[in-house]
């Protein structure tokens, strides 16, 4: 078994979200102006990462949902990374 502290980081969004939507929350953090999703290095990750592999069968909406999130957790950390192309409320970039 890894050490409780270490963290596997992923990037993809899809993954992200079917971990979560089955409990296992990331922590999300900037490197090199991506966001990287970091879950912890337990068994339940590899686990639930080789049923998502596998193709198991979810409901669609709840993993859309799961996906609309994830990505508005994602998008946040980028505009609070002071990333210079926030759009404003028109939707237009500064």
């Amino acid at each position: 078994m890894k050490n409780s502290n270490q963290q596997i980081s992923i990037l993809d969004l899809n993954t992200s979200a079917f971990l979560s939507m089955h409990g296992l929350e990331p922590e999300l953090s900037m490197q090199g102006g991506r966001v990287v999703f970091c879950f912890p290095a337990k068994e339940e990750f590899y686990r639930l990462s080789s049923l998502y592999n596998d193709n198991l069968s979810v409901g669609c909406l709840d993993f859309v949902q799961a996906i609309k999130k994830m990505r508005g957790k994602m998008l946040s950390m980028k505009e609070g990374a002071g990333n210079g192309n926030r759009r404003e409320k028109n939707g237009n970039y500064r």
